[in-house]
C-alpha cells in the first residue's frame, strides 16, 4: 500500500469544531492519532493511511467552541450558512439563524476556499450529539462519488462492530445511528 502515488489517494476533507461539541473534536484528534501511530496493526488504519490524503479544519468554529454556542459573535449557526443548492434564510435571533445570505461570514469562506482548493472526493463535518436524557451518536458521510461514501460507510461499519465489543457500556446498539447520503448535485 504504501506505493500508492499521490494521485491516485483519497482527498478527504475534515471539518470539526463547528458547535461547541467537544466530543467531536477529540474525537477528531483521537482517530487521526490512531492512524498516525496503529496503521501497522489494523488493515482498515493502514488503507486509510497510504490511500487517503487528510485535509483537516479541527476548530471551524473557534467562537463557538469558547463560548459555548451554537453560533457565531454574529448570531449565525455556520452549519446552516454553508452554501447549497437548497440553502434558505432562517429566522434571525434563533439558534439556527442561517445568515444574511450562504457564505456571507468569515468562517464560511474560509471553509468554502478550502473546499475550492482541495476539491476533496470525500468531506465529513465531525458532529457530535448529546442531550442531558440521552446519548447519541450520529455519523454523516458525504461525497461525489458513490464508491467513497460505500467505502467509508464499510469502515465505520466495521470499526463500529469493533468498538460496540470492546467498548459496550459506551456504544449501546440503541444509541448509536450510522447514516450515508451521497452528495446532492
Amino acid at each position: 500500500l504504501d506505493g500508492v502515488s499521490d494521485a491516485s489517494r483519497y482527498k478527504v476533507y475534515i471539518v470539526s469544531g463547528t458547535h461547541p461539541e467537544m466530543m467531536a473534536i477529540w474525537d477528531l484528534y483521537n482517530t487521526m492519532r490512531l492512524i498516525c501511530e496503529q496503521w501497522k496493526n489494523d488493515e482498515n488504519l493502514e488503507a486509510l493511511r497510504w490511500q487517503c490524503e487528510f485535509y483537516i479544519i479541527p476548530l471551524s468554529g473557534s467562537y463557538c467552541v469558547a463560548n459555548a454556542s451554537r453560533t457565531n459573535y454574529n448570531g449565525v449557526d455556520l452549519n446552516r450558512n454553508a452554501p447549497s443548492t437548497d440553502w434558505v434564510q432562517t429566522a434571525i435571533g434563533t439558534n439556527t439563524y442561517s445568515g444574511e445570505a450562504a457564505a456571507s461570514e468569515y468562517e464560511t469562506k474560509v471553509f468554502v476556499h478550502y473546499m475550492e482548493q482541495i476539491q476533496p472526493q470525500v468531506f465529513i463535518d465531525h458532529h457530535n450529539t448529546y442531550a442531558a436524557s440521552d446519548l447519541g451518536v450520529l455519523t454523516y458521510i458525504t461525497s461525489r462519488k458513490k464508491s467513497c461514501v460505500d467505502v467509508a460507510a464499510s469502515h465505520i461499519s466495521t470499526m463500529t462492530r469493533r468498538w460496540k465489543k470492546r467498548f459496550s457500556n459506551v456504544l449501546p446498539d440503541n444509541n448509536v445511528i450510522f447514516g450515508s447520503h451521497p452528495a446532492r448535485g
